[in-house]
């Protein structure tokens, strides 16, 4: 079966835990079998459901609680507790008996559905913003340009003129992520190796790797096959995360990138190509994970909170996935897995 099975005892010993129940608990059936149920770490709200049977001996159904593993991952569940009668008929609980059901996936439909919802809100709006924004940042461009022409290239003039101008090209910047994250994506794809794509960024963002003091190494087989890639979108992806993780790390760490071929588990065949970019900085509080991939939401003082959204978009219109790992202060990994179309040349 799917779902979780526990039972115990009236003094709250596990009788019966079965292999769903193991997973989502991340205890061994041996190692649960015949213990206390307040022992298991971080099922406090799942002691909590059974002790309520036991104490009342009534059934509760789909109550939504949170297990914590050791590893501080998070499981979302749906736990329904009824009691356990005695033998021969007796009325008197002699136990309880627990289904537990993983809500996981159910709980990222629901975050995809409302990320949808918000994207197509921000469509509407950002078509309306950017027009509105983009002409008077036009006319401001210009006319720096106009009253700076004349002006010496060591004068302040000059130099107020270019700073201008340079924030201009960030409005603009920020103007084209936000259009960029709401309106819809044309890729041009073409076949692709993945691991030079990265052997590039990587080279490019040098001075900030050494600004930083990191030490970066990618780790990769440079028989995997190619894909349908677009270029450039990819570089920006990884750029961002790159750029991302050494300035997680400002006083120095370890920056590690590796790539592998994923077979599938019906046929042995390549299904996806896997990039994981693992770094040695703080790593990333559990609350902050569910929203990092959100538009506008930053934890950075100057950041704009596109960067991650855009890097998202990318991957999804590829066909890919992207998703986090991260405990704190024991860094974080970024998984990204590509697909392999059938018939993709090597």
């Amino acid at each position: 079966m799917t779902n979780g099975l526990i039972a115990i005892d009236k003094n709250r010993h596990i009788t019966a835990f079965n292999p769903a129940a193991s997973t989502m608990l991340n205890l061994k059936v041996q190692d649960a079998l015949h213990q206390s149920i307040s022992s298991i770490n971080g099922a406090e709200a799942l002691i909590e459901a059974f002790d309520k049977t036991l104490t009342t001996g009534k059934a509760y159904s789909h109550q939504e609680i949170t297990l914590q593993h050791q590893d501080g991952r998070y499981l979302p569940i749906s736990v329904s507790t009824a009691p356990l009668g005695g033998e021969n008929g007796k009325r008197e609980s002699v136990g309880a008996v627990g289904v537990l059901e993983n809500l996981s996936e159910i709980k990222a439909l629901e975050a995809e559905r409302r990320r949808l919802d918000r994207l197509a809100a921000l469509g509407e709006m950002a078509a309306i913003v950017a027009h509105e924004i983009r002409n008077p940042v036009a006319g401001i461009a210009a006319g720096v340009e106009f009253l700076t022409r004349n002006a010496p290239e060591d004068s302040a003039e000059f130099e107020g003129g270019l700073m201008i101008q340079g924030e201009v090209q960030r409005v603009n910047r920020i103007l084209e992520d936000i259009l960029f994250v709401a309106r819809p994506l044309q890729l041009n794809l073409a076949p692709e190796a993945l691991s030079n794509i990265i052997k590039n960024v990587i080279q490019r963002c040098q001075p900030q790797i050494k600004d930083n003091q990191v030490e970066v190494s990618f780790e990769h087989n440079d028989n995997l096959p190619r894909l349908n890639l677009d270029n450039q979108r990819l570089e920006q992806v990884f750029t961002n995360l790159i750029i991302n993780a050494t300035q997680a790390m400002p006083n120095g760490g370890r920056l590690l990138l590796q790539s592998k071929l994923v077979l599938s588990k019906v046929d042995e065949e390549p299904e996806s190509v896997m990039v994981t970019i693992t770094d040695t900085g703080p790593g990333i509080p559990t609350d902050v994970q569910q929203q990092i991939f959100e538009p506008f939401f930053t934890t950075k003082a100057k950041g704009t909170g596109l960067g991650l959204s855009v890097a998202h978009r990318i991957i999804e219109e590829h066909g890919g996935t992207i998703a986090v790992e991260s405990e704190e202060e024991k860094g974080a990994r970024f998984i990204i897995n590509l697909p392999v179309k059938r018939g993709t040349a090597r």
